[in-house]
């Protein structure tokens, strides 16, 4: 055993794994890296499991029965460490579901097959983690809807595909408060066409864009067809719109 394994003790503080899953992913990135960094995976992860029985002629032998119980203090010692680490980093309903188990590898085991197992299980998470995602101001508009979809792939894949029109709403809905202008250009410059995640993105995008260089909103339209793009008039009234639009999200 390392000496790093014998003096980290430390509990490491992480965000506790939602009752929904919907931050599984990064928790169990975490929780490997933490756990990894004590020594304590292998026993988490089942690979390092409790010593083998003595035979029994070593059983006779007073020096290697007190060794082996030395190991097996150590061992038992890691697997509730391991068994804190992971237990404590959880929200109450999450928890719920594993306050059976008493090792730290039935209750990796357990967490790992409610939010990785396939079928039904897997679906119902992907499904939590599409509908409870949100996009935060500072966060990077591309890098969350490109999870979006990446998520609804994963769906399609495991024979649950989500609609266009549908997919096009969630991402609209994910999007932070002071982004609702972009439903508003989606839902003018569409009206004869069906919403697509495509020009959902694109739209998000250039509103982020247009954020960045503080340029005027027709700098959204810059991407759609010709017949699709406001009149002048309109662009202009969507323009002196969207200063008040944002003071309201920003106030309420």
């Amino acid at each position: 055993m390392s000496t790093s394994e014998k003096t980290n003790t430390k509990i490491y503080k992480l965000p506790k794994l939602k009752d929904n899953g919907s931050n599984y992913n990064m928790w169990k990135f975490c929780q490997t890296t933490v756990l990894k960094l004590r020594g304590l995976f292998g026993v988490a992860n089942g690979t390092n499991n409790l010593p083998d029985s003595l035979t029994k002629a070593k059983q006779k032998d007073t020096a290697k029965v007190a060794s082996y119980k030395d190991l097996i203090a150590k061992w038992t010692k890691r697997d509730k460490d391991a068994f804190a680490q992971i237990t404590l980093n959880m929200e109450d309903g999450a928890m719920a579901d594993i306050m059976d188990t008493t090792t730290s590898n039935a209750v990796w085991t357990q967490i790992i097959e409610q939010w990785e197992g396939k079928g039904i299980q897997s679906l119902s998470f992907l499904y939590q983690q599409l509908t409870s995602t949100k996009i935060l101001e500072d966060d990077d508009i591309a890098t969350g809807l490109n999870n979006l979809l990446s998520i609804a792939s994963k769906m399609k894949t495991l024979g649950e595909p989500v609609s266009n029109l549908m997919m096009a709403q969630i991402m609209m809905n994910v999007l932070p408060p002071t982004y609702a202008i972009v439903n508003t250009v989606i839902q003018t410059t569409n009206q004869a066409s069906a919403v697509t995640p495509l020009m959902v993105k694109e739209a998000a995008l250039k509103e982020e864009e247009r954020r960045k260089n503080g340029t005027g909103i027709t700098a959204m339209f810059s991407h759609l067809p010709a017949k699709s793009k406001l009149s002048n008039a309109k662009l202009s009234n969507l323009n002196s719109k969207t200063s008040v639009e944002k003071t309201k999200v920003l106030r309420a």
